[in-house]
């Protein structure tokens, strides 16, 4: 359990910087949250998914590791990496997509913006 634990650490010191960007972007979306609720609340939600699943992947992996080490051999254990990856990275999709979304979300069009 131990070497698991600091397997996921040494993961997770490698994404340091963007769990940092993750958390602040939190910070950041309760703190605009009562004056632009729509947009705030994209990029908490958005923000608090992109952090859970670097930090779920990074367990996730390692119990993947440790339960190949019970026999599950080789394309076993492919086919559970793959498919963790692919869950990550369609959460990572839609909670990009959830952020654009609130760059444009209660916009209003300029005075005199002639639409294309």
């Amino acid at each position: 359990m131990t070497s698991t634990l600091s397997n996921v650490l040494a993961q997770l010191i490698g994404q340091a910087p963007l769990l940092l960007v993750y958390v602040v972007g939190m910070v950041v979306a309760l703190t605009y949250l009562p004056r632009y609720r729509g947009p705030a609340m994209m990029t908490l939600i958005a923000t608090g998914a992109l952090l859970a699943v670097s930090i779920g992947q990074a367990f996730l992996v390692q119990y993947v590791i440790q339960s190949n080490a019970s026999g599950m051999g080789s394309p076993g254990l492919a086919g559970m990496l793959s498919g963790v990856a692919l869950i990550s990275s369609l959460i990572r999709a839609a909670a990009t997509g959830l952020i654009i979304a609130a760059v444009f979300s209660g916009r209003t069009a300029l005075a005199g913006a002639v639409a294309s």
